[in-house]
């Protein structure tokens, strides 16, 4: 079995201010919240800026996050959201999803040779079919049945943004 070892996390509970799931003085915390707004008013402008706050509000960011290798393109993907910019948000997001389920299905597959999904992609870089990788990462109990479910779901809102489809 093998064992890895998390050497760098992120920890970001700003959220939870705003929703009140931390307990702290309250004039600590209306504090805190005014110096949160103007934080992300300099960061993201003053143009609508509530519509903009709402939107860094809904992200459901977990407060720790392993996920290191990719935290700056997940930032690029909620600083598109965040701004407005939805198509370059989901556009951004979809080919994080593939860019994981890549690496994920790369760094492991040795581990699986015994598997029949194996002889499909060992010798394969990358995998284009969403299909193929979410079922592999399914089948071989990497992701359970509900990221599997989410992955399917992003993978149908890849398919409608990214290809073109003439809807005269």
């Amino acid at each position: 079995m093998k064992r890895h070892r998390f050497l760098t996390f992120n920890i970001d509970a700003t959220r939870n201010f705003f929703k009140g799931a931390i307990q702290v003085p309250l004039e600590l915390l209306e504090k805190y919240k005014e110096e949160q707004r103007q934080d992300i008013n300099q960061k993201y402008g003053s143009i609508q800026f509530d519509k903009k706050f709402d939107r860094w509000l809904s992200i459901p960011k977990p407060n720790i996050s392993v996920v290191d290798e990719h935290s700056h393109l997940l930032q690029d993907i909620e600083d598109a959201y965040i701004l407005g910019g939805l198509y370059s948000a989901l556009t951004g997001a979809c080919c994080l999803g593939e860019r994981i389920f890549n690496q994920i299905i790369l760094r492991v597959k040795e581990s699986y040779r015994s598997k029949s999904e194996y002889k499909l992609i060992r010798k394969k870089d990358s995998i284009n079919d969403w299909n193929l990788g979410i079922n592999i990462l399914f089948n071989w109990g990497i992701i359970n049945l509900e990221t599997k479910k989410r992955y399917q779901r992003l993978a149908e809102l890849r398919t409608a943004s990214v290809h073109f489809q003439n809807r005269e």
